[in-house]
């Protein structure tokens, strides 16, 4: 690809089983996608902005794609940091040829994830800091208020959505 679109940046990759559930994510080396080559801080702040707000090609696909960033950002983070360095290593150990176009370096950082270990760490997290918040102190939970959050992101003061959406993880 001789001229690039400088909007275009490949953030990260996420792999799916067979039955559509998110096992891996990843990055890729620039020739495979035909993207723009950032730095890992520039992906980094481009993820914290991600997000997809229209309904086109699939709302349910655009949102998940949206939480899935969101869900999974310090993993990414380092993905991206990892992937600069195997980059400069690479650089640094073979010719000078166009590292970005060496088809012997397609995926420089990969990481399994789990969804659910995910969440399960999140709330776990969450509960901690509500606990340790807490006027009464470590060990008393304030009658009536439950320090981990309910699946689904449904709690106590809060609204069940109008419509929720089969497999969309937000």
């Amino acid at each position: 690809m001789d001229e690039r679109d400088d909007r275009i940046c490949h953030l990260i990759a996420i792999s799916m089983d067979a039955q559509g559930i998110p096992i891996r994510l990843f990055t890729t080396n620039r020739w495979v996608t035909g993207e723009n080559w950032y730095a890992a801080r520039d992906v980094a702040r481009m993820v914290d902005r991600f997000h997809i707000g229209h309904a086109q090609p699939s709302w349910p696909v655009n949102r998940w794609v949206s939480a899935m960033l969101r869900l999974f950002r310090p993993q990414i983070g380092e993905l991206l940091v990892e992937r600069d360095a195997v980059v400069a290593k690479w650089r640094s150990e073979n010719s000078p040829a166009d590292i970005f176009e060496n088809r012997d370096l397609d995926l420089p950082s990969t990481i399994d994830i789990s969804a659910d270990e995910q969440i399960s760490a999140l709330e776990t997290v969450l509960a901690e800091r509500l606990k340790a918040e807490s006027p009464e102190g470590a060990g008393n939970t304030p009658k009536g208020r439950n320090p981990r959050p309910q699946k689904r992101g449904i709690g106590p003061g809060r609204r069940k959505p109008a419509r929720q959406q089969t497999g969309i993880a937000v």
